[in-house]
Order: C-alpha cells, then structure tokens, then sequence
C-alpha cells in the first residue's frame, strides 16, 4: 500500500481513531488494503486480520460516561 495515500486517509480521521491508526502503521507498517474508512492487515502476529475503523464507535463499559 502506497505510504502517503494511507497518510491522506488518515489525515482526515477525527481524532479518536487517528492516534491508533498511526501507532499501528508504524507497529506493522502499512496496511494490506486502504479505504477512506478503514485499514486493514492480514496475518499480522497471531491474528488472521486487524482492522483500525475511522467510525468512533462509544464505549459504556461497565457504565455510560458522565
């Protein structure tokens, strides 16, 4: 995957899944596939797949944020 197209999808990320999808490019390098809402790497470690969404997706575990 070319490095600055993954650079250009990212970049117009919110925040949230920015940081993530950049700490995981440079853990593994750049992703197997690219579209404007996701990344994706494929046997990775012990994983079949890894995906870093750009959907903030909120997360109310054990309970809803206040």
């Amino acid at each position: 995957m070319d490095e600055q197209l993954v650079k250009e999808i990212i970049s117009v990320w919110p925040a949230t899944p920015k940081a993530p999808a950049e700490t995981v490019v440079k853990f593994y390098g750049q992703p197997n596939e690219a579209t404007v809402n996701r990344l994706t790497w494929y046997y990775n470690g012990p994983w079949k797949r890894a995906v870093v969404f750009k959907e903030e997706i909120p997360h109310d575990f054990p309970r809803a944020a206040r």
